[in-house]
């Protein structure tokens, strides 16, 4: 593994830097009292945050530069970020205008490209000069230009400041294209619910997009574990977590597979339902069974259920209802594939309620990854706000 300590940072054979970015603050023309080029406020990066960029970084170099590419850059990065810690922020301000001054020979012209007054940029330069104890610039009151000590900065300088101002490009066109990984935490349910009806779509909208989609049942912390968001019920989102729908109301579907109705007449109550053979549903391992809820006309039932087959996913009570194994209580979304086939059948639809929807969650920062926010913007498209409804808590999901 490369160490960054190991060698001095202009030994190694580096590819340009695509991705750093530092911006001088620009000073109003009518400000006179700006004696210089004001640097950029200190930005304090939370944990999560400083994670998903040290990811975003090492994803685009990786891409980028190859895996020993990646590593002299991270170098180079580690070796900037020492830098601009330990020198005064205003340097770097004045360095982008040192640059500016001398590739112009005029402060008034770079003064018009920085967007700053001639004096401020010129109170600006003695500034850099007096920090550095070398004049950088001979300057007369008709010319002016770079010292043997300046052009040598310059020489050094130059590629930094064009690699920057690419970089800041660069940003731009990723706020307008989404590109690179977008991790997202699903309960089953929601994967196949709400991402999987729309993943081949916005694969094929975004080709610059990585989707990773992981799904499990056990909350977790979604940005300690490297996740952009996750999908669950709302009651899984922490208090500082931003959360929106994306999908109503679950409607309940009861179904059976055809050769069940051949032997026995399909349900018309839930009280029918002791008369046939069900898959029973326990919502932990060690937890209770579920007893099924049915609804209509503001009237309740609660009905226990008895079959030979006990599983405690979703997806599998639907797996043993196509078997024939018994009646099985689910979710629509999990059952639409097989009713259309003509492999399940529906029954007591008059009876069966709605559960809790499905909600988006990601970290409040001000600024929703791209990625994120395509995938948010295709869900809505696809699905609409569906109005909130009455519905019951949702029993295929653990808390």
């Amino acid at each position: 593994m490369l160490n960054c300590l190991q060698k001095p940072i202009d030994k190694f054979p580096l590819p340009a830097l695509s991705l750093l970015e530092a911006q001088a603050s620009r000073v109003s023309a009518g400000d006179d009292r700006a004696k210089g080029l004001r640097p950029p406020p200190r930005t304090t990066l939370r944990n999560n945050e400083a994670e998903h960029l040290m990811a975003h970084l090492l994803n685009t170099f990786d891409r980028k530069y190859g895996r020993s590419g990646s590593a002299k850059m991270l170098c180079l990065l580690h070796s900037v970020l020492r830098g601009i810690h330990e020198m005064d922020r205003g340097d770097l301000a004045n360095l982008t205008a040192f640059v500016a001054v001398a590739d112009r020979r005029s402060f008034r012209a770079a003064a018009s490209q920085l967007g700053v007054t001639p004096s401020a940029l010129s109170h600006s330069m003695r500034q850099l000069e007096e920090r550095l104890g070398v004049r950088l610039l001979h300057r007369t009151t008709r010319s002016v230009s770079a010292t043997d000590a300046g052009l040598r900065l310059l020489e050094r300088l130059r590629p930094a400041i064009g690699q920057i101002a690419g970089a800041l490009e660069n940003l731009n066109e990723e706020r307008q294209r989404p590109l690179g990984r977008l991790r997202i935490y699903a309960t089953h349910l929601a994967a196949a619910a709400v991402v999987a009806p729309i993943w081949a779509r916005f694969l094929s909208t975004y080709p610059e997009i990585h989707l990773e989609l992981a799904v499990g049942e056990a909350p977790i912390d979604i940005v300690a574990k490297g996740f952009d968001a996750g999908i669950a019920p709302q009651n899984r989102a922490a208090a500082d977590m931003i959360a929106i729908r994306v999908m109503g109301p679950l409607k309940v579907a009861v179904v059976g597979a055809p050769s069940n109705f051949a032997k026995r007449r399909p349900p018309r109550t839930p009280d029918d339902l002791v008369r046939h053979t069900c898959v029973q549903y326990r919502q932990l391992a060690d937890g209770d069974v579920f007893v099924w809820p049915f609804e209509r006309n503001r009237k309740t039932r609660r009905i226990s259920v008895d079959g030979r087959v006990m599983v405690n996913d979703p997806d599998l009570a639907v797996r043993a209802a196509v078997d024939g194994l018994g009646i099985a209580y689910t979710i629509e979304a999990l059952a639409e594939p097989f009713l259309r086939s003509g492999q399940l059948v529906r029954v007591l639809e008059d009876w069966s309620p709605s559960i809790q929807g499905l909600f988006l969650y990601y970290p409040g920062h001000r600024q929703v990854p791209a990625t994120l926010r395509a995938l948010i913007d295709m869900i809505r498209a696809v699905r609409g706000s569906a109005p909130s409804r009455r519905s019951l808590q949702n029993p295929f999901t653990k808390n």
